[in-house]
This record gives C-alpha cells, sequence and structure tokens, in this order.
C-alpha cells in the first residue's frame, strides 16, 4: 500500500512536471513569436510611416508653392524650385541618420496656369525619386499633380448672376463660399451651389440694380489658397 501511495505521488509529480514544462515551452514559444514578431513588423511599420510622411508633406509643398505662384505668377516664377531644395536639405536635418535622399523632375510645366478664358486652370505637375539608404530603398517614384480649373458656364454673361464650375483634378468642389470668389469691379451678395444633368455648378449673385455687361472676370481661391481666374 506504502509503495502504490510512492508510485502515486511520484506519478502526480511526473505529470505536474511535465505539465510544467510543457507550459514553460509554450510560454517561451509565444514569447518568441511575439519577440520575432515585433522585431520583424516594427521596423517597416515606421518606414512606411516615414515613407508616407515624406509624401504626404511633399504634396503640401507643391500646392503651398502653386498657391504662392498664382499669387503673382510673373514675380513667384522660382518658387516650386527654391522650396524644393529647402526641402531636401530639410530631410536630412529632421531624419539624421536614416541616409534620405529626395530628387525632383522638373519641366517648364511644373507650375502653370491659364487664364485667358472663359475656362482657366492653375496646375502643378512634380515626379519625385525617395532614396533611403539604412532601409536599402532606391528608386522610389511619386507625383504630386494638381489641376484646378474654373469655367464660367453663361452662354452670354448678362442678368445679375453668374455661374460658374469649379474641379480639382476632375472632382467638383462641394462647400464653397462667397469668400472664395471675387467678381472684378463687382460686389457679390451671395454664392449658391446647384446641380443640373451635368453636374455640380454655383450661382454667383452680384449686388448691382442693372444688368451686367461683357466681358466679366471671376477669380477663385480654394482652401488652399490656390488661384484661378476666367474671363467671359
Amino acid at each position: 500500500m506504502k509503495k502504490r501511495s510512492i508510485k502515486q505521488r511520484d506519478g502526480q509529480f511526473i505529470i505536474i512536471a511535465v505539465l510544467f514544462i510543457a507550459t514553460m515551452i509554450i510560454s517561451i514559444g509565444t514569447m518568441l513569436y511575439t519577440t520575432s514578431t515585433y522585431y520583424k513588423y516594427e521596423p517597416w511599420e515606421e518606414y512606411l510611416t516615414l515613407i508616407g510622411n515624406i509624401e504626404l508633406s511633399s504634396q503640401r509643398l507643391v500646392e503651398l508653392s502653386l498657391a504662392n505662384y498664382t499669387y503673382d505668377p510673373d514675380v513667384n516664377s522660382n518658387t516650386l524650385e527654391k522650396n524644393l531644395r529647402l526641402w531636401q536639405s530639410d530631410l536630412m536635418e529632421i531624419h539624421p541618420g536614416y541616409g534620405i535622399d529626395l530628387d525632383y523632375s522638373l519641366n517648364d510645366k511644373a507650375l502653370d496656369y491659364n487664364w485667358s478664358g472663359s475656362e482657366a486652370f492653375s496646375s502643378a505637375n512634380v515626379t519625385f525619386t525617395l532614396n533611403i539608404n539604412s532601409l536599402g530603398l532606391s528608386g522610389y517614384k511619386f507625383s504630386s499633380t494638381l489641376f484646378l480649373n474654373l469655367k464660367i458656364l453663361d452662354d452670354t454673361v448678362g442678368g445679375k448672376t453668374i455661374n460658374i464650375s469649379v474641379t480639382d483634378n476632375g472632382l467638383p468642389l462641394i462647400n464653397l463660399k462667397k469668400t472664395n470668389f471675387s467678381v472684378e469691379g463687382l460686389d457679390i451678395k451671395n454664392v449658391t451651389s446647384n446641380y443640373d444633368q451635368d453636374g455640380l455648378f454655383y450661382t454667383i449673385y452680384l449686388d448691382v440694380t442693372e444688368d451686367i455687361s461683357s466681358p466679366v472676370t471671376v477669380s477663385f481661391w480654394d482652401y488652399r489658397g490656390i488661384k484661378v481666374k476666367a474671363t467671359k
């Protein structure tokens, strides 16, 4: 009886020991998997965030440069290249040790505008090439393209209203207000949005007592300060 009791206790000890060892193995395995997963994915998440931030900041820089350019195209013709050069050096200071090299490609249409008719535009087009030595990333390309279009829709501009459409890269801009527009030599009373078979358009109500005569010039500024001006 005593031997059986001893064997039972020995058996229980072995079972407990095996369970303990199994638990330790599972725990160590989970810890090793978690650690390896962390070191496998965490740096990539950091790099992806870094790349995304560089793309977004480059896009914002192009937008601000176009806004500055359209404020006075003759004076600010070199604003984009000046800003991009500063951005290149700032990146190396902001992220030391990463080996970041951001290059860009500009042509004579990198910043452009045409405000001579009833359908006008302001645009920007820049291609970037990003290298990050610490990541082994080389030749990663992305573009920043902007095309802000303003169109006076009326066949003949008369009466006391002007209908216009505004698009950004082909998409209609919504929620525009009176403060987004100006009409040369005239005051604006109100601006409303409307829809027809062609989509969204805006009606500018002028604060006048008599019918207006052609030509009329409408200027528009979007939320970034980019300007477009059309005449009809």
